[in-house]
């Protein structure tokens, strides 16, 4: 009995009369644009391809050829480089391009359809059967273009649980704000892109993951693409889940070793203020999207802040070895001491989003992967995974359609929220029976972990200026962000970390250089207490609040010798109260600081000149005096008797 048989022929929509055109490839090409998303018994497997004739008299042929169903998710896996070692379930299926079309050439879109006889044609069972569909010549058979993709077979449609799907996509592009200069929008057509994509997930669940930093740079962005863009996101954000995440993609647990408690800190706050400073959505308050790997520390801090669930990387995590399934339901996260409830994004599926592949081919490729998941355990209660496309992955209308109109009447797979997720399917076992635990993967050495040291450098002394010029200045905060980007996990070395950082401290020399010390002067004092004049300018445009601390060795100062100004003209002169413990001249040495104490702002060094006499050395100069006299009489009474006694 025949397996499979073509139904109808292939039908060719050709170029129109009034484009020409352009000229095909020597060799050939071919394209997927559609395939079934699943097939039941008796049911039809549909093809359409795009094909370029290749030029020359060669006579092309379409062979279609399906080989027996995978037996794990590995499997499939290398079936998708096209490396399948079993022989044919059905003898190829061929099919001559030119019987096809009236002219015998041209471009355009061909469509087969198989038809599947009875059940005994691939089985009983259910399946995920590869198939090969090639272009090559004929009579020789050499191989033009191939495409390999996948029919899902499912004799019986099961009437259970489903595999609920929870599809997230980032919205980022490189840091906008370099490490000197003004911002510059990144990415623009991605994330246009991006917006569009959007539009065809409107009645699909779907989780928006956005980087802080690149909203904020589209919201800076005086460019009409960017503003287009920003206006989509904030109308589609009110009906899709935003999720939580650090300004910039950083390590939190590299960060909170090294002691840089408060930019971890600041990492998370701001990123969930920028979200919805932009977006005019706050993101979800329980749900965080990690970056990188989480330990104790930072689940803690997490949970500090509301955050009770994580979406995380597999990579992040520790192989579990006994598991050979994948894992589809949330399990429990351990850094430690402390555990919170996560799902992990699955690598496999996050490979599908492509830019590569052919759209329609990668997103089959997603389905069929879904089906095997699936087929692993049918029938058993609600299960989930998440499908997170890459930050790299430019948003392609054409796959985001493919997919979901593959799950809309897909028997086996559907589109689930995140929530739907966490609360709908119950937490994943292990061996033991006992709920599943998976621990973090331990910190790779190097990268931002070097730089720590640095970076708490960096994080002191932009906090003293904040303690000198106030926080919430323009400059501050642009020297603040560009500080969190020398902590992004995106830059690839320490360079461009240091770049970062080595942009702050120019920064924060540039406003510590404005305000200005008195030059070199001299001080005549006429009196042993008086007081010294000293006047500051302060040019950076803004109130400025010091400390300023006077020293010399010959000078008391009788109402203390540290002072806070508060500078809020461009010229202040504050007058010190000294008394003079000697005559002469001696430094005096001003010392300008923050009021946290860890910038030194300026020094400036004074000559006082003393006239005056002090006590100490009045008394001497009696003393002096007095034993003068004394000597004088003495020596004047000695004389006299001296002269009496010589005789006339």
């Amino acid at each position: 009995m025949a397996v499979v048989t073509a139904l109808g022929s292939f039908t060719l929509a050709g170029a129109t009369a009034t484009t020409k055109p352009p000229p095909p490839p020597a060799m050939g090409s071919m394209t997927l644009v559609y395939q079934s998303p699943w097939v039941g018994a008796s049911g039809d497997f549909s093809v359409r391809l795009h094909v370029e004739r290749p030029t020359g008299p060669a006579d092309p042929e379409v062979a279609v050829t399906i080989y027996p169903a995978v037996a794990t998710r590995s499997e499939f896996a290398v079936t998708l480089s096209d490396k399948i070692t079993t022989a044919p379930a059905i003898a190829p299926q061929t099919f001559p391009l030119s019987s096809l079309v009236a002219d015998g050439g041209g471009t355009g879109d061909v469509t087969v359809a198989l038809h599947l006889v009875d059940r005994l044609s691939l089985g009983r069972a259910d399946g995920v059967f590869p198939v090969r569909v090639d272009l090559r010549d004929r009579p020789g058979g050499r191989m033009l273009q191939r495409v390999t993709t996948h029919l899902v077979y499912l004799p019986i449609v099961p009437t259970g649980a489903k595999l609920g799907m929870a599809l997230v996509l980032p919205a980022h592009a490189n840091a906008g704000l370099p490490p000197s200069g003004g911002r510059q929008l990144q990415g623009a057509d991605d994330l246009a892109a991006l917006s569009s994509g959007l539009d065809a997930l409107r009645t699909t669940p779907v989780a928006l993951a956005p980087t802080p930093e690149t909203l904020a740079t589209l919201a800076a962005s005086s460019d009409d693409k960017a503003a287009a863009t920003l206006k989509a996101l904030q109308q589609r954000s009110g009906s899709v889940t935003v999720l939580a995440g650090t300004y910039v993609p950083t390590s939190l647990p590299a960060l909170l070793a090294g002691g840089l408690t408060t930019d971890a800190t600041t990492q998370v706050v701001r990123g969930s203020d920028t979200i919805a400073d932009t977006l005019h959505v706050r993101p979800d308050a329980h749900t965080w999207m990690a970056q990188g790997a989480l330990d104790d520390a930072s689940i803690a801090l997490l949970g500090q802040r509301g955050y009770d669930r994580v979406v995380t990387r597999d990579t992040d995590l520790k192989p579990v070895t006994s598991q050979k399934l994948t894992v589809t339901q949330p399990f429990q996260l351990s850094g430690g001491a402390r555990q919170v409830p996560a799902v992990v994004a699955d690598p496999g599926l996050s490979g599908y989003f492509d830019n590569a592949v052919p759209p329609a081919l990668a997103a089959n490729h997603l389905l069929a992967d879904l089906a095997v998941v699936y087929l692993d355990r049918p029938g058993t209660d609600s299960r989930g995974v998440v499908a997170m496309a890459p930050p790299t992955w430019r948003t392609d209308r054409q796959f985001l359609d493919t997919v979901v109109a593959g799950l809309g009447q897909n028997p086996i797979a559907e589109a689930i929220s995140l929530d739907g997720l966490f609360t709908g399917v119950s937490q994943a076992k292990a061996d033991s029976g006992r709920p599943l635990q998976r621990l973090v993967a331990p910190p790779v050495p190097g990268g931002l972990a070097d730089m720590v040291p640095a970076l708490r450098t960096g994080r002191t002394r932009l906090d003293a200026l904040g303690s000198v010029l106030g926080p919430g200045t323009a400059d501050h905060g642009n020297l603040d962000e560009r500080l969190l980007l020398a902590e992004s996990t995106d830059l690839r070395t320490n360079r461009q970390r240091q770049a970062y950082l080595d942009a702050v401290l120019s920064g924060i020399d540039t406003q510590r250089q404005d305000i200005r010390m008195p030059g070199g002067r001299s001080i005549t004092l006429t009196a042993r207490a008086a007081d010294i004049p000293v006047t500051f300018q302060n040019r950076t445009g803004l109130p400025a609040r010091v400390v300023v601390k006077v020293q010399s060795d010959k000078l008391d100062f009788p109402r203390g010798n540290t002072q806070t100004l508060d500078l809020t003209r461009q010229n202040t002169t504050q007058r010190f109260s000294v008394v003079s413990r000697t005559s002469g001249a001696f430094p005096l040495r001003i010392t300008l600081e923050s009021p946290d104490g860890n910038l030194v702002i300026g020094q400036a060094r004074l000559t006082v000149r003393s006239a005056a006499a002090s006590g100490i050395g009045l008394v001497v100069s009696l003393g002096a005096a007095a034993f003068l006299a004394v000597w004088w009489g003495r020596h004047a009474l000695k004389g006299r008797r001296a002269r009496r006694l010589v005789p006339a």
